[in-house]
Formats: C-alpha cells, structure tokens, sequence
C-alpha cells in the first residue's frame, strides 16, 4: 500500500477514537447548572400557571353564560311549537326558592328541559292587539341574568344579579314595554336572584 493512504487512514482512526473518548467522558460528566436560569424557569412557570387558571375561569363563566342563553332558544322553539298546537303560550317556573313549579311548557310538542340548577320564568300573557305573548328570565350559573321576549330573538344582559339595571337598556325598556311586561321582567328578576 501507499504510504499516504496508510498515514490518511491512521489519522482517521485517531480522530475516531479521539471523538469516542470525548463521547464516553461527556456521558460520565454531570453539566454545571446556571442557578439564575433554573429561578427564570420556575418565574415563567408560575406566570403561565396562573395565567392559565384565570382564562379557564373565564371559559367557564362564558360557557355558563351560553349555556343559559341556549336555554332561552331552546324555550322560543318550545313555544313555538306549543303556540301552533294550542294558540297559546306556555308558562314555565322552574327552580324558584317558593318551590312553586309549573310544568305546561316541559309537556308541549318540543320538550323543553331547563338545565339543572339555573332559576327560569317564563311569564305568559296576551299582548297589545290580543296576541298571545311571553317573557324569559333565566340567570346563568355563572351568575349573570338575561331576558328574552316573544316579539324577537335579541337575548338581553340583566347584569349579575346584585340589582335591576338602572337604567335599563333602551331596547328591552321598549321591547318589554310595547308588550307591558316591564314590571313583570322586573319582578322575575328579583325572583330568579332569590328575592
């Protein structure tokens, strides 16, 4: 063999060996640790950690507060459907501190199943022109109370329950007094926040 090629080889079989005694000397060796880096660590950590706790917090107030909107659709259509079958509305009090219960609007053609725990009136009445009307009140379990009426689908934001809004949102002042159920929304809402 040529003298060259054999030099090149050895000088390759050097650096290979070179190459695994540096491999087996980092395996053994522990790396020093930087204490800032560890202390940023755990700050970042904590940060995300409670960051993340309170957006949950809020995904689940907002999910309460669909849910209970969705409950008052699911009582349009029931009523709707209670309206074609018997040319009027259905009354409904569920969960209500007196205890009193009717059950009209969970017997109509549409079932209606209020979700569990969540206080819900829906007050019938015969509007202007003598046209069969309701109103819904139905506070969340997150705590904020909505309204909705019969002459359209807008679902109104009653706050968190602590008091009537004064003022009232111009739209559902009008709404609900166009069918004179002003007083009665405010009554329901004093009962479905337990006064």
């Amino acid at each position: 063999m040529r003298k060259d090629t054999l030099e090149g080889m050895n000088r390759h079989l050097s650096e290979l060996a070179r190459l695994r005694n540096d491999l087996a000397r980092l395996r053994e060796e522990r790396g020093a640790t930087d204490p800032i880096l560890i202390i940023a660590g755990i700050a970042i950590t904590l940060i995300l950690l409670v960051g993340g706790s309170f957006a949950i917090s809020g995904f689940i107030g907002n999910a309460h507060n669909l849910n209970a909107k969705g409950d008052l659709d699911r009582i349009a259509t029931a009523q709707a459907a209670y309206l074609a079958e018997n040319d009027s509305y259905a009354a409904l009090r569920m969960n209500i501190s007196s205890g009193a219960r009717t059950t009209t609007l969970l017997k109509s053609p549409i079932e209606f199943t209020p979700t569990e725990g969540l206080p819900v009136i829906v007050y019938t009445f015969v509007g202007p022109r003598n046209v069969p009307a309701w109103a819904a009140v139905i506070k969340s379990a997150g705590g904020e109370t909505f309204a909705r009426f019969s002459t359209s689908s807008t679902i109104y934001s009653l706050g968190d329950g602590s008091a009537f809004p004064d003022p009232a949102p111009s739209a559902l002042v009008t709404e609900a007094s166009s069918m004179g159920a002003m007083s009665w929304v405010q009554n329901a809402f004093e009962r479905v926040n337990g006064r």
